[in-house]
This record gives C-alpha cells, sequence and structure tokens, in this order.
C-alpha cells in the first residue's frame, strides 16, 4: 500500500471536516448577530420609553358672545424636551379656527405650555354637543433627539391626550 495515498486521504478528510465546523461557526455566528441587532432594539425602544416626556392637560372653556374659547395648560412631568411645534387638524367635526401657543427652544419639568383654541357655536348647532370633536397635534423632541408625535382631542366634556408615537431618530433639531 502506498503511504501517499493514505496521508493524503486523510488530509482531504481533516480539510472536510474543517469546512464543515467552518460553516457550521458561520452559521453560528450570523444567528448570533440578528439575535444581537434585536436585543439591542428591544434595549433602545426601552431606553427611549424611560426618556420619554410625559405631559398633563387642564384647562377650560369660556363663551365670549357667538365663540367659545378654550384655554388649554399643559405642563410637562417627566423628561425636557428640546422642540415643541402644535398643529391644528385640518379634518374634525368643528373647526379649531384658532390655536396660538408661546413657542419656545427647550422646555424643561413643570414648565407651562399655554394654547388656546378657539371656534364658533354655528359650528357647534350645526354638529352637536355630543359630536363636539376636534384637536391638534404636539410634535416633539426629547432629549436624544428622538421625534414623537402626540394627538390631543378636545372633545364636548374633556380634553383627551393619545399616547405618544416614536417617529424617528434626528440627524439635527432642525429637521421638525
Amino acid at each position: 500500500m502506498n503511504l501517499n495515498i493514505i496521508l493524503s486521504a486523510e488530509v482531504n478528510w481533516a480539510e472536510g471536516l474543517s469546512a464543515i465546523v467552518g460553516i457550521i461557526a458561520t452559521i453560528f455566528l450570523v444567528w448570533t448577530f440578528s439575535e444581537q441587532r434585536k436585543i439591542t432594539k428591544i434595549e433602545q425602544t426601552n431606553f427611549r420609553l424611560q426618556h420619554l416626556p410625559t405631559f398633563e392637560f387642564g384647562g377650560g372653556g369660556t363663551d365670549e358672545g357667538s365663540r367659545r374659547k378654550i384655554s388649554i395648560e399643559c405642563t410637562i412631568l417627566k423628561n425636557s424636551i428640546k422642540k415643541l411645534k402644535i398643529r391644528k387638524f385640518e379634518v374634525c367635526t368643528i373647526l379649531i379656527d384658532t390655536l396660538e401657543y408661546e413657542e419656545k427652544l427647550i422646555l424643561n419639568v413643570n414648565d407651562k405650555i399655554h394654547i388656546t383654541a378657539s371656534f364658533s357655536f354655528d359650528s357647534l348647532a350645526k354638529v352637536g354637543w355630543d359630536n363636539l370633536r376636534g384637536g391638534f397635534t404636539l410634535n416633539f423632541v426629547d432629549n436624544f433627539n428622538n421625534l414623537y408625535k402626540q394627538d390631543i382631542y378636545i372633545l364636548a366634556s374633556k380634553i383627551a391626550p393619545q399616547q405618544p408615537v416614536f417617529i424617528r431618530q434626528l440627524d439635527s433639531i432642525g429637521e421638525i
């Protein structure tokens, strides 16, 4: 028997086993990276939720002739924000024709934002108190450049804030 043939067969067998072990290791590494990506995304979400600015809303309405004026006080309870923009809903059963607030670049915990909205009683007569719906959207940026949106509904008897929704992370504060 030729010794070179036996050694050559053993080397090929060893190379084949190394290739199989390498393929298995590569598959395991790809799976590990995929799992790590999922864990990182969960950690980022938890971090965002821990640092999510929260608001408290209060206020009331007064009648001024043929109009109702609603004064809303928005207090920042937790975590400051860098920038705030407020936009009124374009489609609603009652049109808020004025929406005023003082624009500030940085709002800290316990800062208050005063928002004034008003509407005509003529539009109220068309829809009735039970169908009174209007509102606005808060767009704000947290301290980590995460952009959020929060809808605030003005109903007949209360102010109904919805949960904030994460939009995306901004590269710069000027993007809002």
